[in-house]
């Protein structure tokens, strides 16, 4: 007589009685703790939202940072002064995230199709409990009906399987480049260029020793010229999630300033407006 998979537990007979295999149905989960789930975080992209909303935090007083919408945000995501990432994740992360982490894997279309519907694909162990398998499958589906392509915060639970164009490693060095300009002191001529030389951001136009001044010059422009950009995007990066909008790298049209088409930019130009 064959034997039908019972997936959900719907069916019962006698077989199951004498049955020596583990029951798979009654299997509990590892309990998962806010230690052991420390390194899937830290290799998320929930670090470049807490560096984000850290700095955010820094600069409430900043006409570009509305202090009642960071607090609607900080609301959901917990308190980010006064931590690193790893005492965030301890206090605050695990308990508000933690339930992200499921043992079923997900993958989900980067593009919608026309209706707006996608289709997701599931990867379960067969170790794993159907019941938990799921429950998790639920839960993670009930994310998706909400979820928005490219955009994390319409679906914080989504983080663990999260991903997109702009990479955790590209998201984390824009706000190491903006950390880096702000944190020098206030009167440092040529923030932008320093940063950018100290960063080695631009390995191939390394200023050397023996350059002529032309020479040097360019490689200072596109220094200036990469750093800037890198640096403009951080803050964006920091703006928009202060607003609820992670992750975005596209400044506000109201802080996008006017220049004129026909005026050619220097690096001069950069510099002055990078502080």
């Amino acid at each position: 007589m064959s034997q039908q998979l019972d997936l959900w537990g719907m069916r019962t007979d006698l077989n199951a009685q004498t049955d020596k295999r583990p029951n798979l149905l009654s299997q509990a989960p590892p309990v998962k703790t806010y230690s052991g789930t420390l390194k899937a975080a830290t290799s998320s992209y929930l670090v470049p939202w807490f560096e984000a909303l850290a700095l955010a935090s820094m600069f409430r007083s900043a006409n570009t940072i509305t202090t009642g919408q960071l607090d609607h945000v900080l609301a959901t995501f917990g308190t980010v002064e006064g931590h690193n990432f790893q005492s965030w994740w301890a206090s605050y992360g695990f308990e508000r995230f933690g339930r992200g982490l499921t043992d079923v894997h997900v993958s989900y279309p980067t593009k919608r199709g026309g209706a707006g519907l996608g289709v997701a694909q599931f990867t379960v162990s067969m170790g794993l409990s159907a019941v938990i398998a799921q429950e998790q499958m639920i839960f993670i589906i009930e994310q998706l009906t909400h979820f928005e392509t490219g955009q994390l915060s319409s679906s914080p639970m989504l983080w663990h399987s999260f991903k997109c164009a702009l990479t955790v490693q590209r998201l984390c060095l824009y706000l190491r480049i903006l950390r880096a300009v702000v944190d020098l002191p206030e009167d440092t001529q040529h923030k932008i260029l320093t940063v950018g030389k100290e960063l080695n951001l631009v390995p191939k136009q390394r200023v050397g020793t023996y350059d002529l001044a032309g020479d040097r010059a360019d490689k200072q422009k596109a220094i200036v010229h990469l750093t800037y950009d890198y640096f403009q995007k951080g803050r964006a990066l920091v703006i928009n999630a202060a607003r609820g909008d992670f992750p975005n790298v596209v400044m506000p049209k109201e802080f996008v300033k006017a220049r004129r088409p026909s005026r050619k930019l220097t690096a001069k130009h950069f510099e002055r407006w990078g502080g």
